[in-house]
């Protein structure tokens, strides 16, 4: 009788995480009980602003603010910090927040959001404003150094007032090269995941640069379409986006990726689907 590890989905699969070393650990976690070898590549990290003044000053004037957004999970994580905890938080700021990991960050705060959108990106939290009225409104945003502006600029062609104020940076880590490198040449890994665009970016150019052409046997997967669009914007052939913008949705996206794979070869080995969490491009 087989054990729960060799009826696992992802069995005998090589997959690279790029993940920031501090977070990749839930995700590393349920990838190893599908079945999955997943070796650590983090390919960057998260450090406060180089000054804090204006984040400090911000959070000193915080009660003039309407609505405080988060756009990271990251970004609520340095807020309070600056802040010193959640114990001065006014009742009259509403929060808004990206997603259900951002979400469950602010939670760790005894605080709630009151906007959480169906689609976990700047695109779709601006539409979850569409029923709000934002005209005159005065919203904070706390985010990392580098970030789009579709969510600022949209929100200011709306009306508001719209301040963006630098929580954290992500920087390039120094991981060890050489034996993710030997992987990738050897065609020794099944997948890449990526879970943002900077995880995308700091990969091409620590490894992505030099393994070229890039295998067609490692499959890339995203977290979401902004971090895909990256990925094929720097040439990568993208394999499959998860569906939900989350951890879970790129375990899901692992194992409905792999197992229609093997499906398509008609191995018939490896075991069912083990979710909905992802599509193939």
């Amino acid at each position: 009788m087989m054990n729960l590890q060799e009826q696992a989905p992802l069995r005998g699969r090589k997959i690279l995480i790029t993940r920031a070393e501090s977070q990749a650990h839930s995700l590393i976690e349920a990838l190893t009980a599908r079945g999955a070898q997943c070796i650590e590549f983090p390919v960057l990290q998260f450090s406060p602003p180089r000054d804090r003044g204006p984040l400090l000053e911000a959070i000193a004037r915080l009660c003039e603010f309407h609505w405080l957004i988060f756009t990271s999970a990251n970004g609520v994580a340095f807020f309070f910090d600056a802040m010193g905890g959640a114990g001065r938080f006014p009742s009259s700021v509403r929060i808004a927040v990206i997603g259900t990991g951002t979400e469950e960050a602010l939670r760790h705060y005894g605080l709630e959001a009151s906007i959480v959108p169906p689609v976990f990106t700047a695109e779709g939290l601006l539409e979850a404003f569409s029923r709000e009225e934002v005209k005159g409104s005065r919203i904070l945003i706390p985010r990392a150094a580098e970030a789009r502006e579709v969510l600022p600029l949209g929100l200011r062609e709306r009306g508001a007032h719209v301040e963006v104020v630098e929580a954290y940076r992500t920087v390039k880590a120094a991981p060890e090269l050489a034996p993710a490198r030997a992987l990738l040449e050897g065609g020794g890994l099944d997948a890449v995941i990526f879970s943002s665009s900077s995880t995308v970016r700091y990969f091409h150019d620590l490894l992505g640069k030099l393994v070229k052409p890039f295998p067609e046997k490692t499959a890339i997967l995203c977290i979401g379409p902004v971090t895909a669009e990256t990925a094929e914007g720097l040439g990568y052939h993208v394999s499959g986006t998860a569906a939900l913008h989350t951890m879970k949705g790129l375990e899901e996206l692992c194992c409905f990726f792999f197992s229609n794979l093997q499906k398509k070869s008609g191995s018939g080995e490896g075991g069912p689907d083990c979710g909905t969490g992802g599509f193939v491009l």
